[in-house]
Order: C-alpha cells, then structure tokens, then sequence
C-alpha cells in the first residue's frame, strides 16, 4: 500500500510522521521503524530532498539604526502553576 500511495503522488511531501499516520488511519496495521525502512529504500530522493528542508539556514544580519530603537521581549511560563513568571526584555542594539 506504501508503494501505491508514492506512485499515486499523494504523499510525495508527506515526512515519516505524517506518512505513518496517515496508513494508520486507512486501517493498516505498521510497524513505525520497519515502515520508515520500507520508505526509505522505496523513496530514497524524496526522503533526501525533505531532509534538506530540515537543515537549519544562516541567519542574516540583524542591523538596528540605534539604542532604544527596537526591544526584545519575551515571557516564560513554565513556572506559572507554582506562581512564577518570568519576562525579559533586551535592547535589540546593545544586546
């Protein structure tokens, strides 16, 4: 069935997750490895060119015309279910 649905086009772009719930969900009982296995050796340039859509790219330059210009702010809540949280702002200049 793996096969068919790569022939049919319909989960070219599908990743290993969705490709495994989506077979779940038309009934067939898989294995998540062996099924990665199969897709892998079925489908060996569409894993590849999905893991290049992974790959982290450099971030350009952040340029900011002075101090006070523009802030950073950011809040973490982790903590909150015992009464803590946290906020942080930055000077994106100064950093």
């Amino acid at each position: 069935m793996l096969e068919k649905l790569l022939d049919s086009g319909q989960t070219i772009l599908y990743g290993r997750q969705y490709t495994y719930e989506h077979l779940k969900q038309a009934g067939m009982p898989v294995v998540r490895d062996r099924m990665f296995q199969i897709l892998k050796s079925l489908d060996p340039v569409g894993v590849a060119s999905r893991r290049l859509l992974l790959t982290p790219r450099p971030r350009g330059a952040y340029r900011v015309p002075g101090p006070n210009f523009v802030w950073s702010i950011d809040g973490h809540h982790k903590l909150s279910m015992y009464g803590i949280k946290i906020y942080a702002g930055i000077d994106a200049f100064s950093r």
